[in-house]
């Protein structure tokens, strides 16, 4: 067994960095490969056909566990996912030369990044709620951390830190220059979910028109930004907002008996979800009350909007639904296929690739 390895002692090593590495052996959805540079034991993810022995051009993308995770990198050794069919393998430096992918060879990775756009594209929520990133769960302590003036720090190692070290948890921004506040939801350093919001949006924006919006407040001077920690069950169950797939109701039961059925089947299914709660306000919209995390048909705890106070159960969902009967209840699922994918969520680096080739 490999003994695990620390990202900050990994040297130069940065997300979206070409490595060359040797295929040692076969393993399920990839190769055992070992990088020659600094003698570092490593996990290949391809479908593609490599012989053991041979060195290959690939891109760093994290560390899993003890080994450095890697993809392929360049065109040469790489499969037409759209036509299934097989180009001819290349020596690794003639890839190098050739530069980047060719246009009709289409990697893994971007098929995955790709689908994740796709089905990220956040549908318009009938609730509304008093700041865009009031609903984001703030820490389980309930305090937040200082916040990070962007400008004293690079924002590259900031990225860095947060995707290469496999960050799980937030980061609000607050940009007093523009007037946003904004919030990603981050899994093991991959963005799945993020809100954006300023006084001249009328509308939410999708996960990925957020980000977009985020990722250049970053580069604002004055731009000061929180991260903390989140279990992995809470920020999962909380996605379920922005990637999920929201339950249509048929029923005609009242808000009461429809949340404790709904529970009930939760946890009969194993699902993993997040509740929402709403009150009706005069104007005829919808304010978020409360969240109700749900993994693996676990409740894990509720979040008050309102407070921003974190609860052990789901009480004070049951007790708002008890004194209004016309609560709001809305239902959203995980579905189990959507982490599957090892690209699940956006690159926080491929975001500010794309931030700065916009800026030049």
């Amino acid at each position: 067994m490999n003994k695990p390895l620390n990202f900050w002692k990994l040297p130069g090593y940065k997300p979206g960095q070409n490595i060359v590495c040797k295929v040692v052996a076969i393993e399920k959805d990839g190769y055992r490969v070992q990088i020659p540079k600094d003698n570092l034991p490593g996990f290949l993810l391809s479908k593609q056909k490599i012989k053991v022995g041979e060195e290959i051009l690939a891109e760093f993308v994290r560390l899993d566990k003890n080994r450095v995770f890697l993809h392929p990198r360049l065109s040469g050794a790489e499969v037409n996912f759209t036509n299934k069919i097989e180009t001819k393998q290349e020596d690794w430096q003639e890839q190098f030369k050739k530069g980047v992918r060719n246009v009709n060879i289409a990697s893994e990775q971007s098929q995955f990044e790709i689908a994740f756009m796709t089905f990220a594209e956040n549908k318009p929520q009938a609730s509304k709620f008093r700041r865009a990133i009031d609903w984001i769960s703030s820490p389980i302590e309930g305090k937040l951390p200082s916040p990070i003036k962007v400008s004293d720090n690079d924002l590259g190692w900031l990225i860095n830190n947060l995707e290469g070290g496999m960050h799980t948890g937030c980061i609000k921004v607050f940009s007093e220059e523009v007037k946003s506040r904004s919030a990603a939801l981050i899994y093991r350093g991959r963005v799945i979910g993020c809100i954006y919001g300023n006084k001249t949006l009328t509308e939410a924006d999708s996960t990925e028109g957020s980000l977009q919006k985020l990722m250049k407040d970053l580069s604002l001077t004055d731009t000061t930004v929180v991260i903390y920690d989140l279990p992995e069950e809470l920020i999962l169950a909380m996605s379920a907002l922005f990637v999920g797939e929201q339950l249509n109701r048929t029923d005609e039961n009242d808000s009461q008996t429809y949340f404790d059925y709904i529970v009930g089947w939760l946890k009969e299914k194993e699902q993993t979800a997040c509740i929402a709660l709403s009150l009706p306000t005069k104007s005829g919209e919808y304010l978020g009350e409360y969240l109700g995390f749900v993994y693996k048909g676990k409740f894990i705890g509720s979040f008050s909007i309102e407070s921003q106070k974190h609860f052990a159960d789901i009480s004070p969902m049951f007790n708002l639904i008890e004194k209004n009967p016309q609560t709001l209840v809305q239902v959203s699922i995980l579905p189990a296929e959507n982490t599957s994918k090892p690209w699940f969520g956006h690159s926080l680096n491929m975001c500010l690739r794309h931030l700065n080739n916009n800026l030049q």
